[in-house]
């Protein structure tokens, strides 16, 4: 992977809150469907940003964990938590690997939307794995390819 050095998104953050196209109903819809998600267990959006998708999907799980490497984004998300007053919410700056060494369980979905070319592929791919509840599962959303926008499996 490229390094692009710690400066690349400083100061982006309320724009990515502000300016970002949200993620689409018929997106969340299809997510809720096909991972039959039902307001319970935990989510885990990895490359969360400022929360974007992380808020849209709070309604169907007991609580989201958003990670960021970006201290920033997970600003701008605690900043929105406030205003939006969700409370099953929770932020953690750094590292996925960082991320596990601390906290304990099994997620039963998680989330990689714009931020998997981001990563070491293969490794992060690894980690989750062993995070994913049995008959969870883990989607990389993006908008590459307009043939290839989803990927979808454990």
């Amino acid at each position: 992977m490229a390094e692009y050095g710690k400066d690349l998104f400083k100061g982006t953050a309320s724009y990515y809150s502000r300016y970002r196209p949200l993620y689409p109903s018929s997106l969340i819809r299809y997510l809720i469907d096909k991972f039959s998600l039902d307001g319970k267990g935990r989510m885990l959006d990895l490359g969360c940003g400022t929360g974007q998708l992380a808020f849209r999907l709070t309604d169907w799980f007991e609580k989201v964990i958003g990670i960021d490497t970006e201290p920033e984004m997970i600003q701008e998300a605690m900043r929105l938590v406030k205003e939006l007053r969700i409370e099953n919410l929770e932020w953690f700056i750094g590292e996925l690997e960082s991320f596990k060494k601390k906290y304990d369980g099994h997620f039963r979905f998680v989330t990689i939307a714009k931020a998997f070319h981001w990563m070491d592929r293969e490794k992060t791919l690894d980690m989750l794995y062993e995070m994913i509840s049995d008959g969870g599962g883990i989607a990389i959303i993006d908008n590459y390819s307009p043939n290839k926008n989803l990927y979808l499996g454990k």
